[in-house]
């Protein structure tokens, strides 16, 4: 899945009031205080680099940070917009310096997105003197930044990560294996499925088939739970399992992650939980997975950070040449949140 589907959803977060099926209706005054400034929303605020603001898009960044940062005084926000506008500004700079290109399926989806987001909003929008210009421009700057992790560090990158970094990483911070799972239903058991977890999982270290292990101690468990064993569910209870930094720490406790931390490829672990007890037996990830495989996954969390950083530096180190005097009639404007 492609990782802009993660920042659009991140954008239409952002514009809470775009969500909403219905339009959202507008105070007549508040259209009324702000209307006779809708048809200068093309007017510049300044450049950063190359790239122009105009009152539009800086009213659209000033609104994004606003509802990022509910409750921050007026200096606050207009610093957190400066730094939303040398973001923008970087991902400008860094898409022509890498020469990037978004292609015409790209561009008619970002066009269609923009198509639901005015359709939805258009009066809330304009409300903040924000155009239609300046959402396309701002979607069209979330694809380019999308695109940034490839250009820098896919496979044709100009850092491109090697099959190796990426195997290596996987096989030290991903956890692939089979996973026995072992509800806990009844009252005061977890004693009991947790002794005949681990029993189960001695089985499996001794080289037993899961399929076998499964088969002989399910009905044990649900026998403890009180419960009467369908043989027909016996495959839903063991599956093949990838925990990786993200969902360990939503799926497993601290004593159950700390266990798995300690658990090398080809050994079983039980980990134990409020309300379950899993089995888990740990595998190469590379018996499975091939490096493009994880590519994408891999490179974004192993190259996030350094993206973020160089997106910030680029901000920072670009001329500044803004009109303050329109900034400071902007910030003197209500924004309209919903």
């Amino acid at each position: 899945m492609k990782r802009i589907l993660a920042a659009l959803l991140s954008f239409s977060a952002v514009f809470t009031f775009a969500g909403c099926e219905t339009k959202t209706d507008v105070p007549e005054q508040a259209l009324s205080v702000q209307s006779s400034s809708i048809d200068e929303v093309r007017q510049e605020v300044g450049t950063i680099g190359e790239t122009v603001f105009t009152v539009g898009m800086y009213q659209l960044l000033r609104l994004n940070t606003a509802k990022e940062n509910p409750g921050m005084d007026a200096e606050g926000l207009k610093e957190k917009t400066l730094e939303a506008m040398e973001r923008y500004a970087a991902v400008e700079y860094e898409f022509v310096q890498l020469r990037g290109k978004l292609g015409e399926e790209t561009n008619k989806e970002a066009r269609s997105y923009g198509d639901q987001l005015w359709e939805s909003s258009s009066e809330v929008m304009e409300a903040n003197q924000i155009d239609r210009e300046a959402v396309d421009r701002y979607l069209e700057s979330l694809y380019k930044e999308d695109a940034l992790m490839g250009l820098l560090y896919g496979e044709d990158g100009t850092e491109a990560l090697t099959n190796q970094q990426i195997l290596d990483h996987v096989r030290q911070n991903f956890y692939y294996g089979v996973c026995l799972y072992l509800p806990l239903t009844g009252e005061g058991n977890q004693e009991a499925v947790v002794e005949l977890a681990q029993q189960a999982a001695q089985k499996l270290d001794e080289g037993e088939a899961m399929e076998a292990v499964a088969e002989t101690f399910l009905p044990q468990v649900c026998q403890v739970n009180g419960e009467a064993w369908d043989s027909s569910r016996l495959s839903s209870y063991y599956y093949e399992n990838m925990f990786t930094p993200e969902n360990e720490a939503a799926n497993l406790s601290s004593q159950a992650i700390e266990a798995l931390h300690q658990t090398a490829i080809g050994k079983v672990v039980v980990l134990v939980n409020d309300s379950n007890v899993t089995v888990f037996h740990r595998q190469d990830p590379e018996e499975v997975y091939t490096a493009e495989d994880m590519r994408l996954y891999v490179t974004s969390r192993m190259k996030g950070p350094e993206l973020e950083q160089r997106l910030k530096t680029r901000g920072q180190e670009l001329p500044h040449q803004l009109n303050q005097e329109v900034i400071s009639s902007l910030e003197q404007l209500q924004l309209i949140l919903e």
